[in-house]
């Protein structure tokens, strides 16, 4: 994937977001007064919170039956792995324009396409001064840091092949690889989940979340994450079975970070701040010292 590509898409995504941060002007100004614009820092210093409500979600005993749903539906589509990879690997391999129609899916969950959509709502609302624009970029950045940060602890805890490097029809599981082989040839332990589309599912539910109204959203959005899915399992990136854990850790975390608006905040939101203070290293030499306090 070319960066050239990956630039077209940053500025087709703040294309895409600057319509809704539009929309957001219409409504009357007492809706719009009453959003709460989070604070800069607040896109780092809420993490820890996301982090810890996610963990706790995940182990309520009310959301066990959909734990053990999502496990269930990942260990059915492992069965089936091969010949769903194969369904859409031959055409993307044979056809040019189902390789081209792949690479785009994949390119629009790179990353590059959602910082053009933070970039787009945060321009239009910076601009005009709406409050809703605003917070939704930086909900989308929360959301995406966090996602990224429980992605990569599940990533290197399962170390599961790529259909491109796989050495079995349905990949090699390595159960807490060894980190150094880890970052040698990382593409043999990363399959899962799917990094492209846990953040692709994250921004796509903020953005429904700020904007409840636009009941066109889905059809939209809905859509574009299907094509993302056909991209990355065409291209041999993913199998179908890393995606599920991947929706389902998306679209977690973009109702966490978006609590808020629902009147769902949590009092300890705001007590974890970062601190950081000079120090001495064991040799003598000063150092910045970092943590978190609460």
């Amino acid at each position: 994937m070319s960066i050239f590509r990956s630039l077209i898409n940053f500025f087709l995504a703040i294309s895409f977001a600057l319509p809704q941060a539009a929309w957001a002007l219409k409504e009357a100004p007492p809706a719009d007064d009453s959003v709460r614009v989070p604070g800069f820092w607040e896109v780092v210093t809420d993490l820890p919170m996301d982090l810890r409500e996610f963990g706790k979600a995940a182990l309520e005993p009310e959301n066990r039956g959909l734990v053990l749903g999502i496990a269930a539906m990942t260990a059915i589509t492992v069965k089936t792995d091969y010949e769903s990879w194969r369904a859409a690997a031959i055409p993307e391999r044979e056809n040019n324009s189902v390789r081209q129609f792949s690479n785009y899916g994949v390119s629009m969950g790179d990353g590059f396409f959602q910082f053009g959509i933070v970039g787009g709502f945060l321009a239009a609302g910076t601009a005009t001064g709406n409050k809703r624009a605003i917070r939704t970029a930086s909900q989308i950045t929360e959301a995406i840091l966090a996602t990224g940060i429980v992605v990569q602890v599940i990533k290197h805890t399962t170390g599961r092949e790529s259909p491109f490097s796989s050495e079995t029809r349905t990949g090699v599981w390595r159960m807490f690889p060894d980190q150094l082989e880890y970052n040698k040839d990382f593409q043999k332990y990363d399959a899962v989940p799917s990094g492209h589309l846990s953040t692709a599912t994250t921004t796509y539910i903020v953005i429904y979340e700020n904007y409840p109204e636009q009941k066109w959203i889905p059809y939209v959005g809905l859509p574009v994450l299907g094509w993302i899915s056909f991209g990355l399992a065409a291209t041999s990136i993913h199998w179908w079975s890393d995606f599920p854990i991947a929706v389902a850790l998306g679209y977690s975390m973009g109702r966490i970070v978006t609590r808020e608006n629902r009147g769902e905040a949590n009092s300890q939101r705001s007590a974890w701040r970062p601190l950081v203070f000079p120090g001495v290293s064991s040799q003598g030499e000063p150092i910045l010292l970092a943590g978190w306090t609460f």
